[in-house]
């Protein structure tokens, strides 16, 4: 290829990724995230998780949660985890739902399917039942 087939290439190609990416404007940060009480309870909730003081940081992550209006994206995955730590497999499953439902991008989307699906799984325990079994492969 010659030089200035190679430049008309690279400029057109430049030119068409500043169409896409005028066309996609970045996401901006939710309102909430601006919020003092919010991130308060967001910085609280990770402090606790921190410290392993699961049953208080599931606390502070549904605080934060609420604050957020049931928004918080990070609260939920937070949430599912240290649930999940706690043993509370059931309100991790609810929550990994919740979760599902709210993102929107396929690799969040199957994020919060596996979370979903782990849950299900840690909640059968070491002998999981064939319907249990299906319920986490559906999941996944």
């Amino acid at each position: 290829m010659s030089f200035r087939l190679r430049l008309a290439c690279c400029s057109l190609l430049f030119t068409v990724s500043v169409a896409v990416v005028a066309q996609n404007p970045a996401t901006a940060a939710p309102d909430y995230a601006s919020n003092p009480k919010f991130q308060a309870a967001l910085k609280d909730a990770k402090d606790l998780e921190r410290r392993k003081q699961m049953n208080f940081a599931t606390d502070a992550y549904k605080k934060a949660n609420k604050i957020a209006g049931g928004q918080c994206v990070e609260c939920l995955r937070s949430l599912v985890e240290t649930q999940m730590a706690d043993g509370a497999y059931k309100d991790a499953i609810a929550s990994a739902s919740a979760l599902e439902a709210l993102v929107t991008t396929p690799s969040a989307k199957s994020t919060a399917e596996l979370l979903r699906g782990r849950a299900i799984l840690a909640m059968a325990g070491k002998k999981p039942k064939p319907a249990q079994l299906e319920a986490a492969d559906a999941a996944f």
